[in-house]
Protein backbone atom coordinates (compact mmCIF):
# COMPACT_ATOMS: atom_id res chain seq x y z
CA UNK A 1 0.00 0.00 0.00
CA UNK A 2 2.73 2.36 1.04
CA UNK A 3 4.74 1.36 -1.91
CA UNK A 4 1.98 2.19 -4.14
CA UNK A 5 0.76 5.51 -2.20
CA UNK A 6 4.86 6.61 -3.19
CA UNK A 7 4.92 5.07 -6.83
CA UNK A 8 1.77 7.72 -6.95
CA UNK A 9 3.65 10.71 -5.52
CA UNK A 10 6.35 10.08 -7.77
CA UNK A 11 4.55 10.21 -10.95
CA UNK A 12 2.59 13.07 -9.99
CA UNK A 13 5.91 14.66 -10.47
CA UNK A 14 7.79 18.40 -8.44
CA UNK A 15 4.91 20.83 -8.11
CA UNK A 16 4.61 23.24 -5.80
CA UNK A 17 3.02 20.63 -2.84
CA UNK A 18 6.03 17.94 -3.99
CA UNK A 19 9.68 18.01 -3.58
CA UNK A 20 12.31 15.49 -4.71
CA UNK A 21 15.57 15.38 -2.65
CA UNK A 22 18.35 12.87 -2.85
CA UNK A 23 19.61 14.00 0.45
CA UNK A 24 18.88 16.07 3.49
CA UNK A 25 21.10 18.83 2.45
CA UNK A 26 21.36 22.91 3.81
CA UNK A 27 17.90 23.72 1.58
CA UNK A 28 15.88 20.85 3.19
CA UNK A 29 14.51 23.13 6.37
CA UNK A 30 14.12 26.05 3.85
CA UNK A 31 11.42 23.91 1.35
CA UNK A 32 9.65 22.76 4.83
CA UNK A 33 9.71 26.52 5.99
CA UNK A 34 8.00 27.61 2.59
CA UNK A 35 5.59 24.49 2.73
CA UNK A 36 4.37 25.49 6.37
CA UNK A 37 3.85 29.17 5.06
CA UNK A 38 1.94 28.08 2.36
CA UNK A 39 -0.87 25.64 2.14
CA UNK A 40 1.21 22.19 2.50
CA UNK A 41 3.48 20.04 0.71
CA UNK A 42 5.83 16.81 0.98
CA UNK A 43 9.67 16.42 0.96
CA UNK A 44 10.77 12.83 -0.67
CA UNK A 45 13.77 12.27 0.02
CA UNK A 46 15.79 9.65 -1.61
CA UNK A 47 14.64 10.33 -4.96
CA UNK A 48 16.49 12.34 -7.68
CA UNK A 49 14.66 15.13 -9.56
CA UNK A 50 13.78 12.77 -12.50
CA UNK A 51 11.46 10.70 -10.36
CA UNK A 52 14.07 7.61 -10.03
CA UNK A 53 15.07 6.31 -6.78
CA UNK A 54 17.92 6.87 -5.29
CA UNK A 55 17.25 5.42 -1.77
CA UNK A 56 18.78 7.39 1.60
CA UNK A 57 19.57 6.61 5.03
CA UNK A 58 16.26 5.44 6.71
CA UNK A 59 17.76 4.55 10.84
CA UNK A 60 16.66 5.84 13.84
CA UNK A 61 20.10 8.50 13.57
CA UNK A 62 18.89 9.67 10.08
CA UNK A 63 15.08 10.07 11.31
CA UNK A 64 16.49 12.16 14.27
CA UNK A 65 18.86 14.07 12.10
CA UNK A 66 16.10 15.22 10.45
CA UNK A 67 14.16 16.31 13.21
CA UNK A 68 16.39 17.82 15.12
CA UNK A 69 16.53 19.93 11.75
CA UNK A 70 13.03 20.65 11.63
CA UNK A 71 13.88 21.85 15.45
CA UNK A 72 15.05 25.05 13.86
CA UNK A 73 11.84 26.40 12.27
CA UNK A 74 9.75 28.76 15.00
CA UNK A 75 6.96 28.22 15.79
CA UNK A 76 7.34 24.34 15.78
CA UNK A 77 5.73 22.78 12.40
CA UNK A 78 3.72 20.13 12.85
CA UNK A 79 4.99 17.12 10.18
CA UNK A 80 4.39 13.65 9.54
CA UNK A 81 7.80 11.74 8.82
CA UNK A 82 7.24 8.29 7.02
CA UNK A 83 9.57 5.40 5.60
CA UNK A 84 8.49 4.25 2.71
CA UNK A 85 11.13 1.25 1.74
CA UNK A 86 14.73 3.61 1.42
CA UNK A 87 12.80 6.32 1.14
CA UNK A 88 11.20 9.00 4.02
CA UNK A 89 8.29 11.29 3.16
CA UNK A 90 8.06 14.43 5.64
CA UNK A 91 4.85 15.66 5.14
CA UNK A 92 4.37 19.31 6.17
CA UNK A 93 0.70 19.88 7.20
CA UNK A 94 -0.96 23.05 7.04
CA UNK A 95 -0.30 25.99 9.35
CA UNK A 96 -1.83 28.75 10.86
CA UNK A 97 0.74 31.00 11.78
CA UNK A 98 3.80 32.03 9.75
CA UNK A 99 7.25 30.11 10.09
CA UNK A 100 10.70 31.23 10.24
CA UNK A 101 14.38 29.97 10.88
CA UNK A 102 15.51 30.68 14.15
CA UNK A 103 19.22 32.25 13.89
CA UNK A 104 20.77 28.53 14.23
CA UNK A 105 18.54 27.74 11.27
CA UNK A 106 19.85 30.59 9.18
CA UNK A 107 23.79 29.99 10.32
CA UNK A 108 22.84 25.96 9.06
CA UNK A 109 20.49 26.11 6.39
CA UNK A 110 20.30 29.74 4.82
CA UNK A 111 21.51 30.29 1.15
CA UNK A 112 23.19 33.84 2.51
CA UNK A 113 22.98 33.69 6.58
CA UNK A 114 24.05 37.26 6.07
CA UNK A 115 20.89 38.75 4.46
CA UNK A 116 19.52 37.96 8.01
CA UNK A 117 22.56 38.16 10.03
CA UNK A 118 25.18 40.86 8.53
CA UNK A 119 27.85 40.20 10.83
CA UNK A 120 27.80 36.03 10.82
CA UNK A 121 30.90 35.67 8.73
CA UNK A 122 34.14 34.81 8.87
CA UNK A 123 37.58 37.11 7.50
CA UNK A 124 41.33 35.55 6.72
CA UNK A 125 44.42 37.19 6.24
CA UNK A 126 47.61 36.84 5.60
CA UNK A 127 49.99 39.70 6.99
CA UNK A 128 53.64 39.56 5.51
CA UNK A 129 55.98 40.26 9.23
CA UNK A 130 55.04 39.50 12.23
CA UNK A 131 52.40 42.96 12.42
CA UNK A 132 49.51 44.12 10.32
CA UNK A 133 50.96 46.30 8.19
CA UNK A 134 51.36 44.58 4.92
CA UNK A 135 48.52 42.21 3.63
CA UNK A 136 49.52 39.43 1.52
CA UNK A 137 46.21 37.84 1.00
CA UNK A 138 42.42 38.69 2.30
CA UNK A 139 39.32 36.49 2.18
CA UNK A 140 35.65 37.28 3.11
CA UNK A 141 33.41 34.16 4.18
CA UNK A 142 29.78 34.43 3.67
CA UNK A 143 28.42 31.07 3.36
CA UNK A 144 27.06 28.68 6.36
CA UNK A 145 28.66 27.58 9.38
CA UNK A 146 29.98 24.41 7.71
CA UNK A 147 31.10 25.96 4.35
CA UNK A 148 33.06 28.51 6.14
CA UNK A 149 34.57 26.11 8.39
CA UNK A 150 35.94 24.40 5.38
CA UNK A 151 36.69 27.45 3.26
CA UNK A 152 38.85 28.79 6.06
CA UNK A 153 40.53 25.74 6.58
CA UNK A 154 41.59 25.92 2.63
CA UNK A 155 42.68 29.26 2.90
CA UNK A 156 45.17 28.08 6.17
CA UNK A 157 46.12 25.45 4.53
CA UNK A 158 46.78 27.44 1.49
CA UNK A 159 49.24 29.50 3.54
CA UNK A 160 50.76 27.74 5.99
CA UNK A 161 54.16 25.85 4.74
CA UNK A 162 53.92 22.39 4.15
CA UNK A 163 56.80 19.88 4.62
CA UNK A 164 57.13 16.26 3.87
CA UNK A 165 58.06 12.81 6.09
CA UNK A 166 58.75 10.49 3.41
CA UNK A 167 59.13 6.47 5.15
CA UNK A 168 59.72 3.83 2.57
CA UNK A 169 57.27 4.35 -0.39
CA UNK A 170 54.72 6.92 1.30
CA UNK A 171 54.83 10.32 2.36
CA UNK A 172 53.02 12.15 5.38
CA UNK A 173 52.49 15.47 4.74
CA UNK A 174 52.78 17.88 8.11
CA UNK A 175 51.61 21.40 8.43
CA UNK A 176 53.37 24.32 9.71
CA UNK A 177 50.83 24.23 12.73
CA UNK A 178 49.00 20.81 12.96
CA UNK A 179 45.67 20.44 10.85
CA UNK A 180 43.80 18.82 14.18
CA UNK A 181 44.68 22.03 15.97
CA UNK A 182 43.25 24.73 13.28
CA UNK A 183 40.60 22.49 12.64
CA UNK A 184 39.50 22.72 16.69
CA UNK A 185 40.08 26.23 16.96
CA UNK A 186 38.13 27.24 14.03
CA UNK A 187 35.43 25.20 14.62
CA UNK A 188 35.09 26.24 18.14
CA UNK A 189 35.35 30.13 17.03
CA UNK A 190 32.54 29.27 15.55
CA UNK A 191 30.50 27.09 17.79
CA UNK A 192 30.89 29.74 20.75
CA UNK A 193 30.89 33.12 19.19
CA UNK A 194 28.42 35.57 20.70
CA UNK A 195 26.28 36.21 17.65
CA UNK A 196 24.66 38.73 19.53
CA UNK A 197 27.72 40.83 19.21
CA UNK A 198 27.09 42.91 15.68
CA UNK A 199 30.55 44.94 15.74
CA UNK A 200 32.73 41.93 15.30
CA UNK A 201 33.09 38.70 12.95
CA UNK A 202 35.59 35.72 13.66
CA UNK A 203 38.84 36.54 12.40
CA UNK A 204 41.15 34.33 11.47
CA UNK A 205 45.07 36.08 10.89
CA UNK A 206 48.02 34.17 9.27
CA UNK A 207 51.45 35.77 10.73
CA UNK A 208 55.39 34.85 9.72
CA UNK A 209 55.56 33.03 13.33
CA UNK A 210 51.73 32.63 14.48
CA UNK A 211 48.20 31.81 13.21
CA UNK A 212 45.72 33.68 15.53
CA UNK A 213 41.86 32.94 15.89
CA UNK A 214 39.62 35.36 17.27
CA UNK A 215 35.75 35.00 17.79
CA UNK A 216 33.67 37.36 19.79
CA UNK A 217 32.66 36.55 22.90
CA UNK A 218 34.77 35.60 25.91
CA UNK A 219 33.92 32.20 27.89
CA UNK A 220 30.79 31.96 29.03
CA UNK A 221 29.67 33.48 32.27
CA UNK A 222 30.41 30.87 35.12
CA UNK A 223 33.59 29.94 33.87
CA UNK A 224 36.41 31.58 35.22
CA UNK A 225 40.64 31.27 34.11
CA UNK A 226 41.07 28.96 36.36
CA UNK A 227 37.98 26.42 35.50
CA UNK A 228 39.06 26.92 31.53
CA UNK A 229 39.37 24.11 30.17
CA UNK A 230 38.49 22.11 32.73
CA UNK A 231 34.54 22.37 32.51
CA UNK A 232 32.25 23.42 29.41
CA UNK A 233 29.76 25.18 29.08
CA UNK A 234 28.19 25.96 25.74
CA UNK A 235 27.05 29.79 24.65
CA UNK A 236 25.45 28.27 21.82
CA UNK A 237 23.98 24.91 22.37
CA UNK A 238 21.81 24.16 19.26
CA UNK A 239 24.71 24.90 17.14
CA UNK A 240 26.96 22.64 19.03
CA UNK A 241 24.40 19.97 19.12
CA UNK A 242 23.90 20.27 14.93
CA UNK A 243 27.94 20.55 14.66
CA UNK A 244 28.04 17.23 16.60
CA UNK A 245 25.19 15.55 14.47
CA UNK A 246 27.34 16.75 11.57
CA UNK A 247 30.72 15.12 12.62
CA UNK A 248 32.31 18.48 13.32
CA UNK A 249 32.35 17.55 17.27
CA UNK A 250 33.36 14.82 18.36
CA UNK A 251 32.78 14.92 21.87
CA UNK A 252 31.49 17.97 23.62
CA UNK A 253 33.95 19.76 25.86
CA UNK A 254 36.77 18.54 24.07
CA UNK A 255 38.09 20.85 21.67
CA UNK A 256 40.63 22.63 23.90
CA UNK A 257 42.10 19.85 25.48
CA UNK A 258 42.38 18.62 21.75
CA UNK A 259 44.07 21.27 20.25
CA UNK A 260 46.97 21.76 23.33
CA UNK A 261 47.64 18.00 23.13
CA UNK A 262 48.05 18.60 19.14
CA UNK A 263 50.51 20.53 19.84
CA UNK A 264 52.06 19.36 22.50
CA UNK A 265 52.68 15.99 20.10
CA UNK A 266 54.72 17.46 17.66
CA UNK A 267 57.06 19.85 20.08
CA UNK A 268 55.01 23.21 19.33
CA UNK A 269 54.64 25.63 22.38
CA UNK A 270 50.81 25.19 24.23
CA UNK A 271 48.74 27.90 22.92
CA UNK A 272 47.72 30.64 24.37
CA UNK A 273 44.60 31.83 24.87
CA UNK A 274 42.98 34.76 26.15
CA UNK A 275 39.71 35.52 27.01
CA UNK A 276 38.22 38.80 28.18
CA UNK A 277 35.93 40.07 26.23
CA UNK A 278 37.15 38.24 22.74
CA UNK A 279 38.20 34.70 22.83
CA UNK A 280 41.62 34.64 21.39
CA UNK A 281 43.63 31.44 20.66
CA UNK A 282 47.40 31.61 19.61
CA UNK A 283 49.14 29.23 17.39
CA UNK A 284 53.04 29.38 16.76
CA UNK A 285 54.08 27.75 13.15
CA UNK A 286 56.98 25.55 13.64
CA UNK A 287 59.10 27.03 10.29
CA UNK A 288 59.43 30.46 12.38
CA UNK A 289 60.85 28.47 15.46
CA UNK A 290 63.12 26.35 13.66
CA UNK A 291 64.20 29.82 11.98
CA UNK A 292 64.29 31.45 15.47
CA UNK A 293 66.73 28.91 16.43
CA UNK A 294 68.94 28.87 13.48
CA UNK A 295 67.80 26.04 11.24
CA UNK A 296 66.36 26.18 8.75
CA UNK A 297 63.17 24.52 7.72
CA UNK A 298 63.87 21.09 5.41
CA UNK A 299 62.06 20.43 2.64
CA UNK A 300 61.21 16.65 3.50
CA UNK A 301 62.19 15.16 7.31
CA UNK A 302 63.01 11.54 7.34
CA UNK A 303 63.74 9.10 10.17
CA UNK A 304 66.95 8.82 8.92
CA UNK A 305 69.07 11.80 9.83
CA UNK A 306 72.39 10.92 8.53
CA UNK A 307 70.08 11.06 5.00
CA UNK A 308 68.85 14.66 5.83
CA UNK A 309 71.68 16.38 7.31
CA UNK A 310 74.92 17.74 5.63
CA UNK A 311 78.09 16.46 7.41
CA UNK A 312 81.25 16.57 6.14
CA UNK A 313 83.11 13.80 4.83
CA UNK A 314 85.96 12.24 2.80
CA UNK A 315 83.18 10.57 0.79
CA UNK A 316 82.93 12.13 -2.72
CA UNK A 317 80.05 10.60 -4.05
CA UNK A 318 78.37 10.26 -0.72
CA UNK A 319 78.13 13.75 -1.21
CA UNK A 320 77.04 14.17 -4.54
CA UNK A 321 74.19 11.80 -3.49
CA UNK A 322 73.06 14.06 -0.75
CA UNK A 323 73.26 16.91 -2.84
CA UNK A 324 71.30 15.02 -6.03
CA UNK A 325 68.76 14.22 -3.08
CA UNK A 326 68.18 17.50 -1.88
CA UNK A 327 67.27 19.07 -5.30
CA UNK A 328 65.09 16.76 -6.10
CA UNK A 329 63.46 17.75 -2.45
CA UNK A 330 63.79 21.03 -3.73
CA UNK A 331 62.05 20.40 -7.10
CA UNK A 332 58.86 18.61 -5.16
CA UNK A 333 58.12 21.28 -3.19
CA UNK A 334 58.11 23.36 -6.14
CA UNK A 335 55.63 21.13 -8.08
CA UNK A 336 53.68 20.71 -4.89
CA UNK A 337 53.37 24.32 -4.09
CA UNK A 338 52.46 24.95 -8.00
CA UNK A 339 49.60 22.43 -7.94
CA UNK A 340 48.10 23.69 -5.10
CA UNK A 341 48.03 27.13 -6.37
CA UNK A 342 49.27 27.66 -10.36
CA UNK A 343 49.44 31.58 -9.98
CA UNK A 344 52.05 31.26 -7.10
CA UNK A 345 54.43 33.76 -7.87
CA UNK A 346 58.24 32.80 -7.36
CA UNK A 347 58.54 35.80 -4.39
CA UNK A 348 55.92 33.17 -2.74
CA UNK A 349 57.47 29.85 -3.33
CA UNK A 350 61.38 31.64 -2.05
CA UNK A 351 59.29 32.56 1.16
CA UNK A 352 57.15 29.09 1.81
CA UNK A 353 60.52 26.72 0.90
CA UNK A 354 62.90 29.21 3.04
CA UNK A 355 65.28 28.54 -0.20
CA UNK A 356 66.82 31.67 -1.93
CA UNK A 357 65.26 33.44 -4.77
CA UNK A 358 68.46 32.17 -6.66
CA UNK A 359 68.29 28.26 -5.46
CA UNK A 360 63.99 28.61 -6.66
CA UNK A 361 64.92 30.19 -9.80
CA UNK A 362 67.64 27.75 -11.09
CA UNK A 363 64.98 24.75 -9.85
CA UNK A 364 62.08 26.31 -11.93
CA UNK A 365 65.03 26.74 -14.75
CA UNK A 366 65.86 22.63 -14.34
CA UNK A 367 62.22 22.02 -14.74
CA UNK A 368 61.42 23.55 -17.33
CA UNK A 369 64.37 22.72 -19.47
CA UNK A 370 63.43 18.81 -18.41
CA UNK A 371 59.88 19.67 -19.64
CA UNK A 372 58.25 19.18 -16.12
CA UNK A 373 56.97 22.71 -16.00
CA UNK A 374 56.16 25.72 -18.01
CA UNK A 375 54.83 28.80 -17.86
CA UNK A 376 51.80 30.50 -19.69
CA UNK A 377 51.44 34.24 -19.95
CA UNK A 378 53.67 36.77 -18.28
CA UNK A 379 54.70 37.32 -15.32
CA UNK A 380 52.08 39.16 -13.78
CA UNK A 381 48.98 37.62 -15.11
CA UNK A 382 50.12 34.32 -16.13
CA UNK A 383 50.25 30.70 -14.74
CA UNK A 384 51.63 27.50 -14.45
CA UNK A 385 51.32 24.09 -16.31
CA UNK A 386 52.84 21.23 -14.57
CA UNK A 387 53.74 19.16 -17.73
CA UNK A 388 54.92 15.88 -15.71
CA UNK A 389 54.47 14.82 -12.10
CA UNK A 390 57.68 14.05 -9.63
CA UNK A 391 56.80 11.07 -8.44
CA UNK A 392 56.16 10.53 -4.24
CA UNK A 393 59.75 9.89 -3.43
CA UNK A 394 61.34 12.68 -5.40
CA UNK A 395 62.20 10.30 -8.72
CA UNK A 396 60.11 10.56 -11.87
Amino acid sequence: MLVNKLEDMIITGENYRMEFKESVDKTFVEEATAFANASEGTILIGVRDNGTIKGTDTSNAAISRIQDSLMQIKPHIDVDIEIIKNVVSVHVAEQDEKYYLNNSGILFFAKKPTQFLSHAYVVCALFKGLDKEIVLDRKEFTGDILSNIEDTIIFLKKHLNLRYEIKSVRRKEILDIPEVALREAVINAHCHRDYFEKGAQIMVEIYDDRVVITNPGGVPKGIDANKFGKISITRNPNIASLLQRANYIEKMGTGISRITNAMQSVGLPLPNFELEGFFMVTLMRDSYIKRKNGGQLSITDTDDTDNDTDTDTDDTDNDTDKKETSLKRIEERVINLIEVNKNISINEIVEKTNKSRSTIQRTINKLKNSEKLMRVGNTKTGHWVIIKNIGENGHE
